[in-house]
């Protein structure tokens, strides 16, 4: 089935305001990057901590039913150290969601491209390497020049919004400027952030 993204994406702004939808990304990648940035300062803490520093140990528990047919839902157990990695985090998240730097959405994207590596379990450097060697290109020769791709990404100013890219579709006018593809909405629906 060949979905068109970018007739989706004209439909759905055509139901709801821009405005919601990209508030609606922005707390969703926010909620997203804390937690990946949170994970990834973890280990860098627990070295800076002193040994004299009070950790204690905390359990988040949700449990659905009760006597015997209790069904354990989230078990998750922290500790100080990691609510002070929450508290730095948060206040990058907030300043990525009032200012949307380039720099607050650098360290999301760090954090979220190490979370992804190390779930992946890899045997040796060298795969890793290829990996995120075939995710670069991917990424300059797909995403950059794919016009549904980068129409999306200048409608909405999410995560997944990067300032290059609008450089180059504005200023230099490169094939894959979305002022050529804005044809598919309805002429009289233009979006006016194009």
């Amino acid at each position: 089935v060949c979905i068109n993204w970018t007739l989706i994406s004209c439909l759905v702004l055509q139901v709801f305001s821009q405005e919601y939808i990209n508030l609606l990304l922005s707390i969703y990648f926010f909620g997203l990057g804390v937690l990946a940035l949170s994970h990834t300062m973890s280990p860098l803490m627990s070295r800076i901590f002193p040994a004299s520093f009070s950790n204690k140990q905390f359990q988040l528990l949700f449990t659905q039913g009760s006597g015997e047919s209790k069904e354990e839902i989230v078990n998750y157990e922290f500790d100080t150290k990691n609510l002070v990695c929450l508290l730095i985090s948060s206040v990058v998240g907030v300043w990525y969601l009032f200012k949307k730097h380039w720099i607050a959405n650098n360290l999301f994207g760090l954090a979220f491209a190490l979370n992804g590596v190390e779930l992946l379990h890899l045997n040796n450097v060298s795969t890793g390497c290829i990996l995120l060697g075939g995710l670069f290109v991917y990424d300059v020769f797909w995403v950059r020049h794919n016009t549904s791709i980068t129409l999306i990404s200048n409608l909405f100013s999410s995560l997944l919004h990067f300032y290059h890219s609008q450089f180059v579709s504005r200023e230099l006018k490169s094939p894959a400027a979305p002022e050529h593809n804005v044809h598919i909405c309805t002429e009289e629906e233009q979006p006016s952030s194009l």
